[in-house]
Order: structure tokens, then sequence, then C-alpha cells
């Protein structure tokens, strides 16, 4: 009778999962496990569900159970290892891998939890050695080229990163987060035409992913198509009204695209949301001294100053409009300002020069316009500068 109740609850388990209700999973599976504690399929199942629900607290006991009645059972041991870590317990994670590697030096799994186990301890290097050692032992694992992938990126290898995650998309095609990742990774190496084809891809099987819609808005951006960033950042608003990259790089784009009003527009709208936002206030600075609204283009930029006081361009666009007000001192002052903190701002220099010229400091005025040329040999502007700078 037992064995057969065992069997009844065994079942019923399975079929709630397929009924997506977890909770009556465990709990037939609970009742499995008090008719046969030395069940190791309905053990690992158990702790499968923990794993996936963020117990891991919980799983850690009955693992350690199912270790005393299957002590060279590798899968419980493995998940073990994962449980300790989970939970802090790294002295025990470390100490059920040496009874691992004393079962099989050449499990795979293992070599994947000493990975995690590495990583978890800030060693990058060793940490990538065991990954690839599992990798090596099963090309086709499903964690370790992921695993491997994150450490890379960790280590600033683009390359390893992108090579590793598309070996883990091999193996787990269906993995949307592998695949934004990528998409990513790709985008970091100026790859924008490939990240927009992962991210279609992506989109063709969750269309509602904002995140996913917001990226290839980047990457479009990164190609110069305009219209099609435009339409990808909005569908990210549309999908996730409260994502706030998608707010600013959609008015970015319309200001790139010369439609300023709707930049503006866009701006107000995010800055509404998030009045704090130093960047948002700056750009709308910018962009209102373009129209000639030069007090609140003043209060826009001083406010993105408040927020984050050491935003070196907001230094350039207030003395930008402080020199179209007429204030020509004000406006050298923040330019020099500007171009100590981006020294490699060859508008920065120019702007600086041109009011240095214009208040008859004509040595400093070179000096600025030939940094600004140093940056840019093809500055006409600095050039015809430079030349009336040389005549005086």
């Amino acid at each position: 009778m037992p064995m057969r109740q065992f069997t009844e609850w065994l079942e019923t388990a399975r079929t709630r999962l397929a009924e997506d209700d977890p909770t009556g999973a465990e709990e037939a599976l609970r009742k499995a496990l008090a008719l046969a504690p030395d069940d190791l399929e309905a053990g690992l199942e158990l702790c499968y569900l923990l794993f996936d629900d963020a117990r891991p607290d919980e799983a850690v006991p009955v693992l350690e159970a199912l270790r005393l009645r299957h002590p060279r059972n590798l899968e419980a041991l493995n998940n073990l290892v994962y449980a300790y870590m989970a939970v802090e317990d790294l002295e025990q994670a470390e100490s059920t891998l040496g009874a691992i590697f004393a079962c099989d030096a050449d499990d795979p799994d293992a070599h994947n939890n000493l990975g995690l186990l590495r990583e978890h301890r800030g060693e990058l290097e060793l940490a990538a050695s065991a990954f690839e050692a599992a990798i090596e032992r099963n090309p086709e694992h499903p964690f370790a080229w992921a695993n491997l992938a994150r450490v890379r990126e960790a280590l600033g290898d683009h390359q390893g990163t992108i090579l590793a995650l598309r070996r883990a998309l091999e193996q787990q095609p269906d993995a949307h987060d592998l695949r934004a990742q990528l998409a990513q990774a790709l985008l970091g190496v100026g790859e924008a035409k490939l990240a927009a084809h992962e991210l279609r891809r992506l989109l063709r099987d969750e269309p509602d992913d904002a995140f996913a819609h917001g990226a290839l808005g980047m990457a479009y951006r990164k190609q110069q198509e305009w219209e099609k960033a435009t339409a990808s950042f909005e569908a990210a608003i549309s999908h996730d009204p409260d994502l706030q990259s998608a707010w600013f790089y959609l008015a970015m784009t319309l200001a790139d695209r010369g439609r300023h009003d709707a930049a503006i527009a866009t701006y107000r709208n995010l800055l509404a949301r998030w009045p704090h936002d130093a960047e948002a206030r700056n750009n709308l600075g910018f962009l209102l001294s373009r129209r000639g609204e030069f007090a609140e283009a003043l209060w826009e930029i001083q406010q993105a100053l408040r927020l984050e006081p050491d935003l070196p361009v907001a230094f350039l666009n207030l003395g930008n409009v402080l020199r179209l007000k007429g204030d020509l001192e004000g406006a050298i002052s923040q330019l020099e300002r500007a171009v100590e903190r981006l020294p490699e701002h060859g508008e920065a220099h120019f702007n600086l020069a041109l009011m240095l010229a214009e208040t008859g400091r004509i040595e400093r005025a070179r000096f600025h316009c030939k940094r600004c040329l140093s940056l840019n040999l093809r500055d006409e502007a600095a050039l015809a500068l430079m030349r009336s700078l040389r005549s005086r």
C-alpha cells in the first residue's frame, strides 16, 4: 500500500507541474518523500522546485538527506554544492566538490560548479579555466558556456564573451536572456547590425520585451537609422512607460533628427517622472538655448550642475548660453571649467578661444585654438580663427 500511494503522489506531482501548479506539485512530492525518503527521483524533483522558487535554504536539508542515502550520486552532490553556494556556505560547497572529484575527476557539472565557486570568490581567471574544463569534458554543457561568457565579460574579453554566448545559444536557442546579452556585447564592440539582427529575432518570440525594443533602438542609433530608432524607443515606452532610458534616448534621437520641439517635449515628460536626471536637464537646457530661451536654458543647466556638480558637458553648455546672452566673462569662466574636465573636447577649446579673442587675450586664445586643431586638423572654423589670431 505505501508503495502504491507513493507512486500516486509522484504522478500527482507531475500532473500539477504540467498544470503549472508548483505549490500543488511541492505538496505532492513532500507526501511522496514521507512515504519513501530514500527515493532519489522525488527528492531531486522537489529540490528543482525549491531552486525555481528561490528557496535554496529549504533544498539544503533535502539534499543532505539524499547524500546520506546516495553518497556517490553525482547529480545530488552537484545540486548540494549549488545549494551551499546559494546560502553562502562556501566551505561546505568546496568540501562537497572534493567528494565529487574523488568519485569522478572528469565530471563536467563539478567543474562547472567549481567555476561558480571561484567566480563567487572573485577568482575570475580561475573561474574561466574551470568553466573551460567543464566544456572540454562536455562541449554541449547547458550552462558552462553561459557562465564562461559572464566571466569573460567581467574580464573585459569582449570577443571571448561573444564566442561563448554564441555557443551557449546553440545549446539553448530559446534563452532570451542570453540573446539579449549577446546583442549588448555586439553593441559594445560596434557590431550594431549584428546586434539588431539578434534583437529582432528575440522580439519575434517576445514582442512585449521593452528592454529589447530599447536595445534595438540603440542599435539603430549607432547605424544612424533615425526613423527605426525612434520607432523602437517609442515601442519600448509603450510596453513599459517606466523605462527611463527609452525616454532619454528617444529625446536624443528626436534631437539628432532636428525635431527639437518633440525632443524638448520628451525631455520634459521624462523630467516630470525623474526630476533628478542631470543629463536630461542639461540636454534640455541645450535645446532651449538653441531656441533662444536663455533664461529657462540657464535654469535647466544650473539644475543639472546642482544634481551632478562634475558633469563636464554642462559647463560647456552653460558657457555657450552665457556667450549667446553676451556675458563673455561668465562664458569664459564656465568654458575654462569645461576644458579642465574635457581636455579632448575640441568644441570647448574652440569656443573658449573665441571668447578669449573677443576679450583681447590673444596668447591664451592661440593656445586653445591650437588645442582644438591638435584634435581636428581639418576644423575650418578653427583654422580661420588661427589665421586671424596670427595677424594680431
